[in-house]
């Protein structure tokens, strides 16, 4: 995941592609809690201004 220095949007996608868990992430260190979430594998989001990262997490 990329280092965040300034306003970013962070989405979290289940399997089938529902997003699940949407935050704004301020600041270098940042957490999201997953803990209501089932056990699997998601696919986040990161936009900041006009860039977006993607990538995969598996929750267990």
């Amino acid at each position: 995941m990329p280092t965040i220095t300034q306003e970013t949007a962070f989405s979290l996608f289940d399997i089938s592609g529902k997003e699940v868990l949407q935050q704004k992430i301020v600041g270098v260190k940042s957490e999201v809690f997953v803990g209501k979430l089932p056990k699997g594998m998601y696919f986040y989001e990161v936009i900041v201004k006009d860039r977006k990262e993607y990538g995969k997490v598996f929750i267990e």
